[in-house]
C-alpha cells in the first residue's frame, strides 16, 4: 500500500513519518507491505497522486487549507481515502477518525474524506490504515474527459449526459455546469462502453440511465428537471437500453 504524507510543517511532518515507519515495521511480513513518501510542498505531491492508496494531509498556507488540496487531489482524480490531520479543541489526544462532509461545486467527491486528530495516535494511524488496505481494487475509477484547457475525471454520479451532435461536444453535469470537450466522439463512446449505465442515442448524445427520470414518445427527462428531445421511433429502443442497463 502507498502512503502519500503532505504537511508544510517539518517537525509534524518527519512524527508522522515516524509513526508510520514504525507501523510499516509491524506490517513488513504483510500482503499489505506499506511504502511511505513525504511531501512539504503541495506542487510535488500533485506530480503523480494517482499512486497512492491514502493521504494524509496537515496543511495550512495562508492560499492553501488540507480541504482546498483535497479538493485539488479529487480534480486530479483521486478517489482514495483522505485524512485531514486536526487538533483538538483542548490539545488533548483523541484516537477518534470523523468522516468529513464537504459542501462543493460538485454534485458528489466520489472519494473519502476524514479528520484525524492531533497528536497523531499510533491506534487512530492503524485504524485508517486497515480502512485504506480494505478500499484497495474497489474504488470507482473516474471517467477522463478532455477539454481545450484541461483533463477532468469525474464519477458516474457528476456526469448527466453529453450532447455529441457537433464536433464541439458539450458535457452536462448533474450540478448544471457544462464543459466543451475536445475528445472525438470514438474516444469517448470506447470510455464508456464498458460501463451499463451509458447509452449512445445515435451520434447525438452519450447518456447516463442512472439520471434518466422518465422517456416519453418525444423526450428524456432527468431527474434534475432538463430533457432531450429524441426521435419517436427512438423511445422503445431507449426504455429497452435502460432496462439492460439496470
Amino acid at each position: 500500500m502507498h502512503i502519500a504524507i503532505c504537511d508544510d510543517n517539518i517537525a509534524d511532518r518527519k512524527h508522522t513519518e515516524r509513526l508510520l515507519g514504525r507501523e510499516a515495521d509491524k506490517r513488513r511480513n504483510d500482503v499489505s507491505a506499506l511504502y511511505i513518501d513525504s511531501f512539504g510542498h503541495v506542487d510535488a505531491l500533485l506530480r503523480a497522486p494517482m499512486i497512492y492508496d491514502v493521504f494524509f494531509i496537515d496543511y495550512h498556507s495562508d492560499e492553501l487549507s488540507g480541504i482546498k488540496l483535497a479538493e485539488k487531489l479529487r480534480h486530479a482524480g483521486v478517489m482514495a481515502p483522505i485524512y485531514i490531520c486536526a487538533r483538538t479543541q483542548d490539545g488533548e489526544s483523541n484516537p477518534a477518525i470523523t468522516p468529513i462532509k464537504v459542501e462543493t461545486d460538485h454534485a458528489s467527491w466520489g472519494m473519502e474524506l476524514y479528520e484525524i486528530f492531533k497528536p497523531l495516535q499510533p491506534s487512530s494511524l492503524c485504524k485508517a490504515l486497515d480502512h485504506a488496505a480494505s478500499l484497495i481494487g474497489t474504488m470507482e475509477t473516474p471517467l477522463e474527459i478532455r477539454s481545450k484547457d484541461a483533463t477532468h475525471y469525474l464519477t458516474k454520479d457528476e456526469l448527466c449526459y453529453i450532447d455529441t451532435r457537433k464536433t464541439d461536444m458539450v458535457l452536462y453535469r448533474t450540478d448544471g455546469s457544462t464543459t466543451h470537450l475536445i475528445n472525438t466522439f470514438r474516444e469517448l463512446w470506447h470510455s464508456f462502453e464498458n460501463h451499463s449505465e451509458f447509452i449512445c442515442i445515435g451520434h447525438s448524445y452519450i447518456v447516463n440511465t442512472m439520471h434518466i427520470k422518465q422517456v416519453t414518445l418525444t423526450k428524456i427527462i432527468f431527474v434534475g428537471g432538463s430533457n432531450l428531445r429524441i426521435p419517436l421511433s427512438q423511445s422503445g429502443k431507449i426504455r429497452k437500453a435502460i432496462r439492460k442497463a439496470k
